[in-house]
């Protein structure tokens, strides 16, 4: 892939390329999503699940 040849510490920039994502992702979710008790995480399966992911 281009990038490892520009970049070459893969690990790194897999790192770099998950946690954008992720920032994205939350920057979208709050965007739509602006009541904050939707986001309130309670001991059900809701915990469970970001717990195995």
């Amino acid at each position: 892939v281009k990038l490892f040849k520009m970049f070459p510490a893969r690990y790194l920039a897999n790192t770099l390329i998950c946690l954008i994502g992720s920032l994205q992702s939350a920057v979208i979710g709050f965007a739509l999503e602006r009541d904050l008790a939707m986001w309130k995480i309670g001991p059900d399966l809701q915990l469970l699940t970001i717990v195995y992911s």
